[in-house]
């Protein structure tokens, strides 16, 4: 990964169990490594931990249901199987949400803004507007150091610290097909996985290689459309409610995400909202705004047949 603080670095990776013998939750885990310290930065990463955590099951799920449309089970029972791991993988999100939503228990925004998000910027902050400069590093072009005069150090723009290095959510986004939507958000989402550790974003390119659980439902709801009799109709009907249920999952939990970022962030900053960057160094206002427009834009509509 790029030599700066990451996500795993300050969080997912930077924490330990208090009580060997009850599962990794909030109340559960400390960070093994503190910039100030104090309760707003030990809360905020174990709202990040927890979710990690959490969200282990609803991963499964997903490989579940990839596999299960690999399978050689007849369609309908094919069907079952997958709307019964997409349920799953709803529930899982609608847990992702209830976390998220504790965030400000015990992390209040300004405390937030003034003393935790102060570590997380990278180099692509408003406060270095070339990057960071490695002085002693010479560029890449150029000869090694000491060999010629007056050669220009290198500088480097690497991201700040960001949710968006997670695996958990892209994965889930390749498994239910939004990771082929028009996002504006796509070409920053695909550099944040340089920043993760390589196995994790392996994880998220075989997600979207694999078998397409959306083009399934889709296809299953088209055929319910041109025949609605029968027990079969009842099946499609679940499995579209299923996958409906995981879209409508991610859209919650993406405007719960905006919520918290409005009050940790743009609520102390006068700037118009194009002209403040998260700690990734994104406009993030206008983006998580435009990414959860076209995570709403995933559901599947199933028409009765006349």
């Amino acid at each position: 990964r790029p030599p700066i603080l990451t996500y795993y670095s300050f969080n997912a990776s930077n924490w330990r169990r208090l009580e060997l013998d009850r599962p990794v939750e909030l109340g559960n885990t400390c960070r093994l490594n503190n910039f100030l310290g104090g309760q707003d930065e030990e809360w905020f990463s174990a709202v990040h931990v927890a979710i990690e955590a959490e969200a282990g099951r609803g991963l499964l799920a997903a490989v579940r249901a990839q596999r299960a449309l690999c399978g050689a089970a007849a369609e309908a029972e094919k069907q079952s199987l997958i709307s019964a791991e997409l349920n799953l993988l709803g529930e899982t999100l609608e847990r992702l949400v209830a976390l998220l939503r504790r965030m400000k228990e015990h992390c209040d925004p300004y405390i937030y803004y003034m003393r935790v998000r102060l570590f997380m910027k990278g180099w692509t902050a408003e406060e270095l507007p070339d990057g960071m400069q490695y002085s002693g590093v010479p560029e890449a072009s150029e000869a090694p150091a000491g060999e010629s005069a007056g050669q220009s150090w290198r500088r480097e723009r690497y991201h700040g610290e960001t949710g968006a290095q997670s695996s958990v959510i892209p994965a889930l986004d390749a498994a239910l097909g939004l990771a082929m939507s028009e996002d504006p958000l796509l070409p920053y989402l695909q550099a944040m996985r340089s920043y993760m550790p390589p196995k994790h974003s392996d994880f998220i390119s075989s997600m979207e290689l694999g078998p397409s659980i959306r083009s399934f439902v889709q296809e299953a709801a088209q055929v319910q459309a041109e025949d609605s009799r029968g027990d079969q109709a009842t099946v499609v009907e679940g499995l579209v409610a299923s996958y409906n249920r995981c879209i409508q999952g991610l859209v919650t939990f993406r405007s719960v995400h905006y919520e918290l970022a409005h009050s940790f962030v743009r609520k102390w900053d006068e700037r118009k909202d194009e002209e403040i960057l998260g700690t990734g160094g994104t406009p993030f206002v206008p983006y998580l705004k435009k990414h959860k427009e076209a995570t709403k834009g995933l559901f599947v509509e199933l028409r009765r047949s006349p």
